[in-house]
């Protein structure tokens, strides 16, 4: 399953910076997903997000980057109210309904719902090891084929939250009072911002329970690895 996606210079979307490198490397990342999941037809698919705050942009990207077949079938757009609230709406732009509750980390939805589960640029902000854990635990329990999650490189010379380079280097704690010092205290919360490298990715799948088959892919920046994809497939007895 293993895939590497390179971007360059030519790339980058012609209003450059950032967010627009970072919307170009969601892309390319989003098409690996198309592939991954392949072309099943009836195949449903819950894409998973965080809701839009200020720290944090909403990613619903999957509606309108998918091709027209795959905008044909119901796909269900989940936001979690960063930390703890859930929400759903659907992605064909119907009424946000909001279900949460203050507290729930369980998706409200049940075993093996959706055949496939897309989680964008989320798991880095929702906390802890332990609440990573949660999260990819409950994005698999949901799924009955497969998960695709995406997270920053924490060990890519640039942190694309912050802006900043190579500080995200520093152990963790001492990153994160430089952050403070430097007026970026707003992202100096471990459950704002709480990067991850491939190794913790492997490290959080092989907790998951059940038979699964994992790869880690990876989009490139420069020749660098920028961001990662982890891929989880779940051995379905048909």
């Amino acid at each position: 399953m293993k895939k590497a996606i390179n971007t360059g210079y030519a790339t980058w979307p012609k209003e450059g910076y950032r967010e627009k490198l970072l919307v170009a490397q969601y892309r390319r990342m989003l098409g690996a997903f198309m592939e991954f999941k392949g072309g099943g037809l009836n195949d449903t698919t819950l894409e998973v997000a965080a809701a839009p705050t200020s720290l944090v942009q909403n990613l619903n990207y999957l509606p309108s980057w998918s091709n027209s077949v795959d905008r044909t079938h119901a796909t269900t757009f989940c936001e979690i109210d960063l930390p703890s609230h859930v929400g759903i709406r659907n992605s064909a732009g119907g009424a946000r309904d909001r279900t949460g509750r203050p507290g729930g980390r369980r998706l409200p939805f049940n075993d093996g719902q959706f055949d496939w589960v897309y989680c964008n640029a989320l798991i880095e902000h929702v906390g802890s090891f332990e609440r990573q854990y949660e999260l990819l635990k409950e994005l698999t329990r949901v799924a009955r084929n497969g998960v695709f999650v995406t997270s920053g490189n924490r060990w890519h010379p640039i942190e694309f939250n912050t802006g900043l380079p190579f500080l995200h280097w520093f152990p963790l704690p001492m990153w994160r009072r430089v952050l403070k010092t430097i007026g970026k205290r707003s992202w100096a919360s471990e459950s704002v911002l709480n990067p991850l490298g491939s190794g913790k990715l492997q490290e959080l799948t092989n907790l998951l329970p059940g038979k699964l088959k994992s790869d880690i892919g990876h989009v490139r920046i420069f020749g660098i690895k920028a961001h990662f994809f982890l891929m989880i497939q779940k051995c379905v007895d048909r």
